[in-house]
């Protein structure tokens, strides 16, 4: 099977869990573990198709049981991981996606342990703090661009290990915290590894590394914790059907909503998800409407402009020139004050200006898309 069908079947075998649909779910995940001939899915299968069994005959046989409604959950939340398991399992060997070609690189050669990745990031940024102490000169920018070029080498490793790494465990979560509330990593880096941990949720879910990231989202550096929040939406969006079979997520979840800066901040990252599918209208408005009606315009306006009056001594505000009467009259005037308010609102209206600096090599590395940005 092709990425295109694996994908289909996830989609529909998650649909039909969602619908509670479980027998079917059950036969959608058998048809595909039948040509994998994979003994530990074939096993976790033929579990839950018994505990589904048990659960209905004692169903019908009129048994109270007040665990019932657990067990089920439980049974769901099973199956959504079976299912999970069973198209990483298709995919694994042949997927061309970069999730599973990072699996593939790591198997063949194991990645850095998280702690020794944070030994490493300061280690560099020990040393940015000695050559900060060096005489200014052709040796000290050598040394530190050599430096930053291997700080961000490792960080992008780091990001890669995250990103494809497979469900935590608690010495996982433990190397996680210990990582995110370490005064001497830099919080660029840390940022780093909440967006890499973000995609790897987004790819399969994980709820003790979700309960990780509900965590960072109070964390005490303000950077940190908008990270998180942010990263927190899209998964939020993603497994919203799911959420309430983990009575643990719904009970930090509602814990964090208690807090005043968690909801302020969360709304801002909405907002701020919703504007961006904007981005596309704004940047089609700009590009088709405004700017040709500027092209058209700017050779009147250049014959109305008069170069002494933009040298005089005096502003522009007496001057009151013939070229603001013609923007006004072509409606360009209105449409600024539009973009200007969307701009103000929060809204991408340079989309279309940085929208080309997607070729440069720089982006090819899909973690560089996430460094935050510095001068």
């Amino acid at each position: 099977m092709n990425s295109t069908q694996i994908k289909d079947f996830i989609q529909k075998t998650n649909q039909l869990i969602e619908k509670k649909e479980l027998k079917s779910a059950f036969d959608s995940i058998g048809s595909i573990a039948e040509e994998l001939h994979n003994w530990k899915i074939t096993d976790k299968l033929n579990e839950l198709k018994n505990n589904y069994k048990y659960m209905l005959h004692y169903l019908i046989e009129g048994s109270d049981d007040p665990e019932q409604e657990k067990i089920y959950n439980k049974l769901i939340r099973d199956t959504f991981k079976l299912t999970i398991d069973t198209a990483e399992t298709a995919m694994i060997s042949e997927s061309s996606e970069l999730f599973f070609e990072k699996i593939r690189v790591s198997s063949v050669r194991s990645p850095l342990s998280l702690e020794e990745f944070s030994e490493e990031i300061k280690k560099k940024e020990d040393t940015r703090s000695l050559l900060s102490l060096f005489e200014e000169g052709e040796e000290k920018k050598n040394r530190t661009k050599s430096n930053e070029q291997e700080h961000e080498r490792i960080v992008s490793e780091m990001f890669y290990s995250i990103f494809s790494a497979p469900r935590a465990n608690i010495d996982d979560i433990k190397a996680y915290s210990n990582f995110l509330f370490d005064d001497n990593i830099h919080v660029d880096d840390k940022s780093m590894f909440i967006s890499a941990l973000m995609l790897n949720i987004m790819q399969r879910f994980d709820v003790k590394k979700i309960l990780f990231l509900l965590e960072c989202c109070s964390h005490e550096n303000m950077h940190v914790s908008m990270r998180a929040i942010i990263s927190l939406t899209p998964i939020l969006q993603q497994y919203h059907s799911r959420w309430h079979l983990y009575p643990e997520l719904n009970s930090r979840l509602s814990l964090l909503s208690d807090e005043s800066y968690f909801r302020r901040r969360l709304l801002i990252a909405i907002i701020q998800f919703i504007q961006s599918r904007e981005t596309e209208k704004i940047t089609k408005k700009l590009t088709e409407e405004i700017l040709p009606e500027m092209m058209k315009l700017s050779p009147i306006i250049g014959k109305k402009i008069k170069m002494d009056e933009w040298m005089g001594e005096t502003g522009m505000d007496d001057k009151n020139p013939e070229w603001q009467k013609i923007l006004d009259d072509a409606g360009i005037t209105d449409k600024l004050e539009e973009f200007s308010n969307l701009q103000l609102q929060g809204a991408d209206v340079f989309h279309s200006t940085f929208s080309n600096l997607k070729s440069y090599p720089f982006f090819n590395e899909m973690s560089n898309w996430f460094l935050p940005f510095s001068l």
